[in-house]
């Protein structure tokens, strides 16, 4: 979901009543500052670029659309990407599973032929609500398989 729309659920949720323009432009500038500080997941990176060559791969991030294509290019990824999905193209981020579903309708795969690498708990219940298989992926290298049959 946009950083606006975390911050209206953050005040829901913990009787705060944050700004939300102002709170979400301070982490985009924050982001900027320290962005050419950003290193790929470099098994990740490989294992995109190995699937790209014979499947259609896309991103489906909860961040702005900007950041994501500026994080992409840095690390020579943007061109792998038959489609990328952000924030701002579905109502509801995750934990719904509308940006899995989506990239799945763009890329004209059924979701239960979909492959999902995500490092985060909300993303992961996403794919499984959207009915697809899961690998839990973490920096250093491990990765956890989590099948969507789970969320049933």
């Amino acid at each position: 979901m946009t950083l606006e729309r975390t911050v209206e659920d953050l005040n829901l949720e913990f009787g705060c009543s944050l700004p939300p323009e102002q709170v979400a432009n301070a982490q985009r500038k924050a982001y900027r500052i320290s962005a050419h500080r950003l290193e790929p997941i470099r098994h990740v990176v490989d294992f995109a670029k190995q699937i790209a060559q014979h499947h259609p791969i896309a991103v489906a991030s909860g961040s702005a659309r900007a950041a994501v294509e500026d994080a992409l290019k840095q690390i020579s990824m943007l061109s792998a990407f038959r489609t990328i999905i952000a924030a701002g193209d579905v109502e509801h981020g995750k934990p719904a599973p509308d940006v899995f579903l989506l990239a799945a309708s763009r890329l004209s795969v059924q979701p239960n032929r979909c492959l999902v690498l995500e490092d985060g708990e909300l993303g992961l219940l996403a794919a499984r609500r959207a009915g697809m298989d899961a690998y839990r992926v973490d920096r250093d290298g491990s990765a956890v398989w989590l099948s969507c049959q789970e969320a049933r």
